[in-house]
């Protein structure tokens, strides 16, 4: 049976990792990016669950997989603030921590990196409208996902949430949901992979998911170009500008 995580990167992704690094029971495959997407029903098993990490898969990568097809998969939306997003990936691509960010050069940035792209900038402002520009097509897929969450299969978790609450019912949810609440080791490791449980932050982390009203945090250019290009992603997702959300599943 398969447990299928939709994540994206900055969001879900390093967490997801971190939960099967703690967690070496469970059988995981690590990674599985769009264009494999006919691949992943080779990774059922039968009875014995397998989780699947899928990186930035939208809504017409998940019909080319045939996975809505088989019944007893169960999938995991990770969602994210996009405001908090921003914040986040220009902070964490001008350290330059990734290789590809700092070696790959891209077209939509007049032929720079993305980590050269945001160090040239002038501004924090131009940073964040850099971030916004480059990982459009990114938000687009996590929108896509949405018309899924009325399926029974499908579980959607903001990460604001999954990073702050110290809920045990919380994580008993989530590994209820994916089947696998008689596991304590995976149980454990949802908890354990958590910034709420973590007196450090990992060095991958910004720390962007601390800041309460993420819109509130951006420039008054960069608040411009987020209203006129991603309020309707916040609006679709359903994160209100300047205000904390709650009350999810699960």
């Amino acid at each position: 049976m398969l447990n299928i995580y939709l994540l994206f990167h900055k969001c879900g992704n390093n967490y997801v990792l971190n939960v099967h690094r703690i967690d070496t029971e469970t059988a995981f495959i690590k990674s599985v990016v769009p264009n494999e997407a006919a691949n992943i029903v080779e990774h059922d098993k039968g009875e014995t669950i397998v989780n699947v990490r899928c990186r930035n898969f939208g809504y017409g990568d998940i019909k080319e997989s045939c996975l809505l097809n088989v019944e007893s998969a169960r999938f995991i939306i990770f969602t994210r603030n996009p405001a908090g997003f921003i914040l986040s990936a220009a902070k964490y691509h001008y350290r330059g921590c990734e290789e590809w960010a700092v070696k790959k050069h891209q077209k939509d940035l007049g032929g720079k990196t993305l980590t050269q792209a945001l160090r040239d900038s002038t501004s924090l402002d131009e940073q964040h409208i850099i971030i916004m520009k480059h990982f459009d097509w990114l938000y687009k897929k996590q929108v896509s996902l949405l018309k899924l969450v009325n399926d029974q299969r499908f579980l959607r978790v903001r990460c604001e949430n999954l990073f702050t609450t110290t809920e045990e019912n919380y994580f008993s949810n989530l590994a209820n949901f994916f089947r696998l609440s008689k596991e304590p080791s995976f149980l454990n490791a949802l908890k354990a992979a958590s910034p709420a449980f973590k007196k450090k932050l990992p060095n991958h982390s910004t720390g962007s998911f601390k800041v309460e009203n993420p819109y509130d945090a951006l420039g008054d250019e960069a608040k411009s170009y987020f209203d006129a290009h991603w309020l309707e992603y916040a609006r679709t997702l359903d994160y209100d500008c300047g205000e904390k959300e709650t009350g999810d599943r699960p």
